[in-house]
């Protein structure tokens, strides 16, 4: 063993503890390059990747032992696989304590490249109504740097960015792993913020070469400043924007982006974006409990800002909630306070609402949100485990199972909704419970 690598013992413990217990060969590779565990049992090979939890916190999509984060990079899941990870996360938790420390040695190692940070590239999908898999959606980060701070951002930052090659590499192997599903396959391009990437335009033009059914570009808009980059954009092929913009007031959004002097840049590069024919413009916003007052007055003013002769055929407004992050019990809102501020944001009609598709959507039934805009019920909920609280559920009592990101009451089993919504977060209803959910009938 090489005395730079201290992980691989553990590894091979993991390994060996996996084997005994399902008599089945297993055997973990490791790249601290990239930080990703090709795990190999039988004859299935699955890439994990696998960082020190002090440096990343929570969020979804991930599973989490005590002290690691672990998430499946660039994979494409079998029915079967979540078995096989269940069983190598719980010989992991033997050794995480262990197995963490070696790794936050290896992100303080002055051999690692200093380079921007990504991983994972792709996260696969399903959007669901009930059982029914309506479409899939691809979560592709081509970069973790980024040009802002957010408080209520999740984002891991610790590993290397991948070439153009290698990207489009595992573009072409997504796309033929789920060529049947291209025309209802729709992919957000995410980061970090994803116009830091050299990739960005090779990547819109290969997805639309392979027939994706629709690309949209998640971004804070400040690059979008630049005429020139917006043109370069456009010309790419991306024809949806996905842009957050938390506040309209200069100290609020500076506060929650962790930046100064950014907004001017943020708010010309929104003015740009709309005086452009893109296909559709949607602005993101981020409940906290520093801008949820704000939201009617900041749907006035991007509406102000919209060219109407040449700008988007759609122009409308998402609201998610935070994801689940360190600093979430500091900034998280409830729902019910909110939601009256989106009601009156709906009466006003500055902007129309549209629906928010995942893992942060918010429950239309809390202040009968589905009657004040109809269009923000979604019509899929990502595919994540949720579990169901008996009545009288007592968070201290019975915790959430640790691989349930989402939560429900049992009485949403009444509600027309139910097939296509993914209820709370399991972090906010620990907090706050479930009392806000009403069934709709």
């Amino acid at each position: 063993m090489a005395r730079s690598e201290p992980w691989l013992p553990l590894f091979k413990k993991i390994d060996a503890l996996v084997t005994a217990k399902g008599r089945v060969p297993c055997r973990t590779v490791y790249d601290p390059t990239r930080r990703v565990a090709s795990v190999s049992m039988g004859d299935r090979s699955i890439d994990l990747m696998i960082c020190p939890r002090g440096r990343y916190g929570d969020q979804p999509f991930f599973k989490r032992t005590a002290s690691l984060v672990v998430c499946v990079a660039g994979s494409s899941l079998t029915p079967g696989d979540g078995e096989k990870i269940a069983a190598y996360l719980a010989a992991m938790e033997r050794h995480d304590a262990a197995l963490s420390a070696a790794l936050s040695r290896l992100a303080s190692s002055p051999s690692q490249p200093e380079t921007g940070q990504v991983q994972p590239l792709i996260q696969d999908l399903s959007l669901r109504d009930g059982d029914k898999v309506k479409g899939k959606l691809c979560l592709l980060s081509l970069t973790m740097r980024c040009n802002q701070r957010c408080l209520f951002c999740p984002v891991f930052r610790d590993a290397p960015e991948l070439g153009k090659e290698r990207i489009l590499k595992e573009l072409s192997d997504y796309c033929a792993r789920n060529s049947a599903h291209l025309p209802v396959t729709g992919v957000l391009i995410t980061g970090g913020e994803p116009t830091l990437s050299p990739a960005l335009g090779a990547a819109v033009r290969f997805m639309e070469k392979k027939g994706v059914g629709y690309c949209s570009l998640l971004s804070n808009a400040v690059r979008f400043a630049d005429r020139d980059f917006v043109k370069a954009v456009f010309d790419a092929g991306v024809r949806r924007l996905f842009l957050s913009f938390h506040s309209h007031r200069e100290e609020t959004y500076d506060l929650l982006t962790g930046t100064t002097g950014l907004y001017p840049k943020a708010v010309e590069g929104l003015t740009l974006c709309l005086s452009m024919p893109f296909f559709e413009v949607t602005c993101n916003v981020v409940l906290t409990k520093h801008n949820y007052k704000d939201i009617p007055a900041m749907a006035s003013f991007i509406a102000g800002l919209r060219k109407r002769s040449n700008g988007p055929k759609t122009l409308n407004m998402c609201v998610s909630a935070m994801n689940q992050n360190p600093r979430w019990l500091e900034l998280s809102i409830e729902h019910s306070k909110a939601a009256p501020f989106l009601r009156r944001t709906c009466r006003e009609g500055a902007l129309p609402f549209t629906a928010f598709m995942g893992d942060c959507a918010m429950p239309v039934c809390v202040g009968g949100l589905y009657r004040a805009a109809p269009s923000i019920v979604p019509s899929g909920r990502v595919d994540t485990p949720t579990w169901r609280a008996l009545r009288g559920w007592d968070p201290s009592k019975t915790p959430v199972p640790e691989d349930c990101l989402r939560v429900k009451d049992a009485s949403c089993k009444k509600c027309r909704f139910d097939p296509v919504c993914g209820g709370l977060m399991s972090l906010y209803a620990r907090r706050y419970g479930t009392s806000e959910l009403r069934p709709v009938k």
